[in-house]
């Protein structure tokens, strides 16, 4: 069951990626300024959100979700949409509590492990080949 979920975990998470970066470029072409785009997406991903039962409490944390993710679009682009696309579904994948006792300590520990995994190589990347704690000379 893990393996078939990693296997399908690509297409999962590219296809509604890639549509959501296509409605933030729809929205920067016919509303020609980034601000009113991005208010505009943050609401059509709330609008998208919703269907649950208790209005209380979806209203308020669609309205986050989508203002986060249109931050994340609207800042960073495309490749970190996906990178906390697969970070968050390799936590929906995994099967919480935690405890070594039970049967799925192993798809546990193989999600949390691929999720650090994931993030200790993105801050990697990030610092494009400069040491951790390197501290500037030219101050």
């Amino acid at each position: 069951m893990l393996l078939g979920s990693f296997v399908s975990l690509p297409g999962q998470i590219l296809i509604p990626t890639f549509a959501l970066f296509g409605g933030w470029f729809l929205l920067r072409v016919v509303l020609r300024r980034p601000l009113p785009a991005a208010v505009a997406l943050a609401v059509v991903i709330a609008l998208l959100g919703l269907g649950a039962e208790n209005a209380t409490l979806e209203i308020p944390f669609a309205l986050a979700y989508g203002a986060l993710m249109a931050w994340l679009i609207t800042r960073y682009g495309l490749l970190a949409l996906v990178a906390s696309q697969v970070a968050r579904s390799l936590m929906f994948l995994t099967p919480l509590p935690i405890s070594p006792s039970s049967p799925y300590a192993f798809q546990s520990a193989v999600c949390l492990l691929a999720v650090l995994l994931l993030v200790g190589w993105a801050f990697r990347t990030s610092l494009g080949g400069r040491p951790v704690f390197a501290f500037a000379t030219d101050d």
